[in-house]
């Protein structure tokens, strides 16, 4: 069986490749930069799917610094989703958008913690206690907008 790796050789891959870089104006699309090193990025991954067989909105440019970032934020997460199956606080539905949550605050984007299970998943994302996240967005909700609910 070939891998993904010797599947990105092929030359279907290299032209798919070549068409989305020259649709994005060989431009990553997070930092806007053309001199860095670009890669064509898959948004998701299909089993049993060749790299070529994708959509092009499945698929992004990236530079090479961006991509790295934007595979550490997957790893992240996806570590994230573990620890909430581990100890099963809450549901995963609301775990996971607390964590989303915190990564959107993160960034800058004011968001709104709607229950506990929220708050411990953003606690996740900053290695917080529930109570703690609650507290920080009661203390900055006049600053910045962002408020709980309980």
């Amino acid at each position: 069986m070939i891998t993904w790796y010797e599947q990105l050789r092929d030359p279907r891959w290299q032209k798919k490749r070549l068409h989305i870089l020259e649709q994005h104006k060989f431009q990553c699309v997070d930092c806007g930069s053309t001199l860095k090193t670009l890669h064509v990025h898959h948004l998701i991954y299909k089993k049993k799917k060749a790299p070529w067989e994708y959509e092009d909105c499945e698929l992004t440019v990236l530079c090479e610094d961006c991509h790295k970032k934007c595979h550490k934020n997957i790893d992240q997460l996806n570590q994230a989703i573990d620890l909430m199956k581990v100890y099963s606080v809450g549901s995963e539905i609301d775990l996971t958008l607390g964590f989303v949550k915190g990564l959107l605050w993160y960034a800058g984007v004011d968001v709104t913690i709607d229950n506990y299970e929220q708050a411990w998943g953003f606690g996740l994302r900053f290695n917080q206690l529930p109570e703690e996240v609650i507290k920080q967005f009661e203390l900055s909700r006049k600053n910045h907008g962002t408020t709980t609910k309980k």
